[in-house]
């Protein structure tokens, strides 16, 4: 009989590894039910309950915490088992409507299996939640994005043709949710490799946290997308989400992907960079190196100016457009990472 999990989660079609993960458990004959809903059904009983991004759940709930942990009561009486991947130590923006912290510490009680996406990861949230040192871990590598990008076959010249971006400069990109990537310590250090780069040209595409949740952002974007951009000579500010084929256009126009985090335990932008073998620079934190490995990349202390432009100054002298990514791709796939998962439950 197939294993029944169930991810008590939304699959974003801007951010698809949980839809990849859900592929590979497909392949592997796993019974999947994916969403919000499910979590309040009482007929339906899974073997798992695989969380995710715990808050987007408790959101579905409207943060109401007696019923999520009613239903947390309800699934462990009926034997199911739960098991947490480790994306983030906590949220990344507060939680106004509950005490998120307090909520989190009570619901690891509940956790079987702990699943991170590199070792390190491991000793951080013990030592944040010594609660943890008593459950099972397991590191299960943050898979690759090529189900989303195969079918992409513009190089590096013709990527840049697509979006009309100057063949000639040393094109630097931020990309994702840029409300956590730090992006005033991006301009200061690009601000400081132009002295020794006048050719470097940086691009910042994302979300913009401005009008984030407001009607009036998408005429913010707009007016920034393309008016601003018009005067800006040596850099480009891409507020918008973009569709898979729009990532992948600007990774492959890219010399190097920057990631200006100065806080975090995991990236996706790594993956990401390294599926299409990109090279990239990223800061000394969270288990940003172990995911690196195999990759063409260089690392920095976080927040450090002179530090990030070193890294960034190596990646760009090495004038490397694609680096081979086939060891990489070797150890970061989600079948393997859905493999090691059932074969420890």
């Amino acid at each position: 009989m197939a294993t029944k999990i169930y991810i008590p989660q939304k699959i974003d079609p801007f951010n698809t590894h949980l839809k990849n993960l859900v592929e590979a458990y497909k392949t592997l004959q796993v019974d999947i039910l994916v969403g919000y809903e499910n979590f309040l059904d009482a007929t339906f009983i899974p073997d798992v309950i695989h969380f995710h991004m715990l808050e987007g759940l408790l959101s579905f709930l409207k943060y109401d915490n007696k019923l999520f942990f009613k239903q947390l009561d309800f699934f462990q009486s009926k034997g199911v088992r739960f098991i947490q991947t480790a994306h983030n130590v906590l949220p990344h923006i507060s939680i106004k409507q509950l005490n998120f912290e307090e909520v989190y510490r009570r619901y690891l009680h509940y956790i079987f299996m702990v699943v991170h996406h590199g070792s390190a990861s491991k000793e951080i949230l013990i030592t944040k939640f010594p609660e943890l040192s008593q459950k099972k871990h397991i590191v299960c590598h943050h898979g690759d994005y090529l189900s989303d990008m195969k079918q992409f076959n513009e190089n590096y010249f013709q990527a840049r043709v697509k979006l009309a971006l100057p063949q000639e400069r040393k094109i630097i990109l931020v990309f994702g949710q840029l409300q956590y990537k730090n992006t005033s310590f991006a301009m200061d250090v690009f601000t400081n490799i132009r002295s020794k780069h006048p050719e470097a040209f940086l691009i910042l595409a994302g979300v913009n946290p401005v009008f984030r949740f407001n009607k009036l952002n998408k005429i913010y974007y707009k007016i920034n997308n393309t008016v601003f951009n018009r005067f800006r000579k040596d850099r480009l500010h891409l507020h918008q989400r973009f569709s898979q084929y729009e990532t992948y256009l600007l990774f492959k126009a890219a010399d190097v992907i920057f990631l200006p985090h100065n806080s975090g335990l995991t990236s996706g932008i790594i993956p990401l960079s390294a599926t299409l073998g990109k090279p990239f620079i990223y800061p000394r934190i969270g288990v940003f190196e172990e995911q690196a490995e195999n990759c063409l990349s260089e690392k920095y202390d976080p927040g450090n100016i002179v530090s990030a432009s070193d890294a960034l100054n190596k990646i760009i002298h090495a004038d490397i457009h694609d680096f081979d990514n086939s060891e990489w791709m070797l150890n970061n796939n989600w079948g393997v990472h859905a493999k090691k998962i059932l074969s420890n439950l």
